[in-house]
């Protein structure tokens, strides 16, 4: 059960919070009044992480979770029992891990907290001014030898 098997029950795992996922595309548009009343991305992600984090760790969540998952594996004929033995090994590793995650290093990692926030808080007063800026920094950072190298691997 190397990488490669990991791998997959994330890619499982992703399928199932996909089909919840879809369901956010049809309710009311509340993030937009959320945002108009607190500009701070960074503080958003991290809240959102927060909840996120908060539903995984309920245990009728993780149950539905396993019991999707379980489901989905009954779908791929002739693996079943390899797809549901990873399920139940990596599924509460995957859990456990969830323990000790800092939303604030999440977003942080996803550039959510920095300079990316000014430019997303700037895109509502002029996006035209915005979007040059944004193309400015890519072509800097295109043009910085480490990026160059970092491209090439």
């Amino acid at each position: 059960m190397g990488p490669k098997a990991g791998t997959f029950v994330l890619f499982l795992l992703g399928l199932t919070f996909l089909s919840d996922a879809r369901s956010f595309l049809h309710q009311p548009t509340l993030v937009s009044e959320e945002v108009s009343k607190n500009e701070n991305v960074c503080t958003l992600c991290e809240e959102y992480v927060t909840s996120a984090l908060a539903y995984l760790e309920k245990n009728e969540t993780q149950t539905q979770i396993l019991e999707d998952l379980h489901d989905q594996c009954s779908l791929i004929r002739g693996f079943e029992q390899q797809c549901i033995t990873l399920v139940d090994y990596y599924l509460p590793l995957f859990f456990l891990h969830l323990e000790s995650f800092q939303p604030h290093y999440f977003c942080k990692r996803m550039n959510l907290c920095g300079h990316v926030v000014a430019l997303v808080q700037e895109a509502r007063q002029d996006t035209c001014d915005v979007c040059h800026r944004t193309v400015s920094e890519i072509l800097i950072k295109l043009q910085d030898p480490d990026t160059q190298v970092s491209r090439r691997k």
